[in-house]
């Protein structure tokens, strides 16, 4: 971890110095609310109940959780909710799109014969869905940090987070490549967004018209498909631009700093 130490000569009254500050650098990152998986997460249980009787609960609320292995008070376990399958524009499926609601923590044993014990949320990612999947899987993070292994892959964007919904995505987005571990891609990894003109101009007739707009890094990895977070752009990014070729000038945003413009090739 980078450390950095700052002095300005400041005394207090016993004369100590206290102008000397140890500050650490640590990238800022997170927990995807979404990712793709070739497999479905490891079942414990599920979100038998929640405390307040609404649908859905957040930070701080209290769930109860119908397990089918004991656990003790303490144990951290994660909520997810498995969606659609993902497929590509030639129907091929990739994977399953799965909802991160967040992390628990066990606080009492209400009946260990039939598996029921309650927990609270301590990390709430989206709101936690009644019915929703308990595993003890880890969920997918990412920093923003501008580091990594930079490669020239080439894959399309198929979707992301409120996939549903949402065609247009910007930095700190989730979004869904239609390239995996098949293809090289691993986590932690850096790839270059290039926009297609035919994902935005449908009636052009200059449709493989392409320009470097952003920066991704690899999240989570399957065999066909990866999950990716949007580290800086500068358009907004669509399904069906691709991955590969040059890296743009972007902009680094970092917590506590002016933006600056930067280069990461090299």
């Amino acid at each position: 971890m980078p450390v950095t130490y700052k002095h300005h000569g400041e005394f207090d009254k016993t004369g100590l110095d206290v102008g000397e500050v140890r500050a650490f650098k640590v990238p800022a990152s997170v927990t995807l609310n979404s990712f793709i998986s070739s497999e479905f997460p490891r079942k414990l249980g599920f979100v038998k109940e929640i405390e307040v009787q609404e649908q859905t609960a957040s930070i701080l609320q209290n769930v109860f959780l119908e397990l089918g292995r004991k656990v003790k008070i303490g144990d951290h376990l994660n909520i997810v909710v498995v969606k659609n399958n993902l497929k590509d524009d030639d129907g091929k499926e990739l994977g399953h799109v799965v909802e991160v609601g967040g992390t628990v923590e066990i606080t009492e044993v209400v009946n260990e014969e039939d598996g029921i014990y309650k927990a609270v949320i301590i990390d709430s990612v989206m709101p936690i869905e009644l019915n929703a999947s308990v595993t003890d899987e880890p969920l997918p993070k990412a920093s923003f940090a501008m580091l990594g292994h930079k490669k020239n892959i080439q894959g399309s964007i198929v979707g992301g987070e409120y996939s549903a919904d949402r065609k247009i995505f910007g930095t700190a987005s989730v979004i869904y490549l239609n390239v995996g571990s098949d293809n090289g891609v691993q986590e932690g990894d850096l790839l270059a967004v290039r926009s297609i003109r035919k994902s935005r101009r449908i009636n052009t007739d200059l449709k493989e018209v392409s320009r470097p707009i952003g920066v991704v890094k690899i999240a989570k990895v399957s065999k066909e498909a990866s999950t990716a977070l949007i580290l800086s752009t500068i358009d907004e990014i669509r399904p069906g631009d691709m991955t590969g070729g040059e890296f743009p000038v972007v902009k680094n945003y970092e917590i506590g700093s002016r933006p600056e413009s930067i280069n990461i090739e090299g």
